[in-house]
């Protein structure tokens, strides 16, 4: 049991250092609270399948050229957990393709998360959204809701 233990704390120190995200998925059953669902950027281990597990590790390649690019202002994090360009003027053809790949292998690991916990991709990626705006450099433009407008709006971070 404690081994067991053991291995579960290093395997969670390890998924944090890959980029995770604590996701809450699901109402409160019986008076407790929800569940929360650690997802780390996607491995065979968590129960994902073979080919999240190989999106998390191309998603972990690309993380400074994003990064990068996300503090020139050049892409953004949008609302739907996916990356957008927002300055086409300065996003060569490797910045598009790169963004393309990026959202294909979220989209995934989005699926698998769904899949795996019986909800839709579009829950998993708003929930998944804010993380990634949260976790993205100063200065990236994130699209957030804006309540006394009622409208989705670009700004920086």
């Amino acid at each position: 049991m404690q081994k067991t233990k053991i291995i579960c704390i290093i395997s969670n120190l390890i998924f944090i250092s890959l980029g995770c995200a604590w996701v809450w998925l699901g109402a409160p059953k019986d008076g407790q609270s929800p569940l929360g669902y650690f997802i780390s950027s996607a491995y065979a281990q968590e129960g994902l399948g073979e080919e999240a597990e190989e999106a998390a590790l191309r998603r972990k390649d690309k993380r400074s050229e994003l990064g990068f690019w996300e503090e020139k202002r050049v892409i953004g994090e949008n609302k739907s957990g996916l990356v957008e360009i927002r300055t086409p003027e300065k996003a060569n053809f490797a910045v598009q393709a790169l963004v393309k790949s990026e959202n294909n292998d979220r989209m995934i690991i989005y699926q698998a998360l769904a899949k795996k916990n019986g909800t839709s991709v579009e829950q998993v990626q708003n929930l998944y959204a804010k993380r990634l705006q949260s976790d993205a450099p100063e200065g990236t433009p994130i699209e957030e809701f804006n309540e006394s407008t009622g409208a989705y709006e670009w700004h920086p971070k």
